[in-house]
């Protein structure tokens, strides 16, 4: 078996010589004049949909408070009995989702 440039390259005159072809090379032009062209963006109406989406489910709270509070307050007491149909029916909702 053989293996070659695992580390890169180790010949040192390799990287002289693309230091050399940098030096060498005409430097790009990068100014441009602003006043020949004007840039214009057109934003569709989905992506304007998707937009107001994104800052509404962003704006949301992560935590229902009033249901995380119910729930511990029912684990404390001993009453909680999860529901292991309407779980599964969950997890399995969930799993064809990202499937589809």
């Amino acid at each position: 078996m053989e293996i070659k440039n695992l580390v890169g390259e180790l010949n040192p005159y390799t990287q002289k010589k693309i230091d050399r072809m940098e030096r060498e090379r005409p430097p790009a032009v990068t100014s441009r004049s602003s006043s020949s062209a004007s840039d214009k963006v057109s934003v569709s109406e989905e992506a304007k949909l998707r937009a107001a989406a994104l800052a509404t489910a962003t704006s949301a709270p992560d935590v229902r408070t009033d249901k995380v509070e119910e729930l511990r307050a029912k684990v404390q007491a001993g009453t909680y009995v999860p529901d292991n149909h309407k779980t599964a029916q969950n997890l399995v909702r969930d799993d064809m989702d990202l499937l589809l």
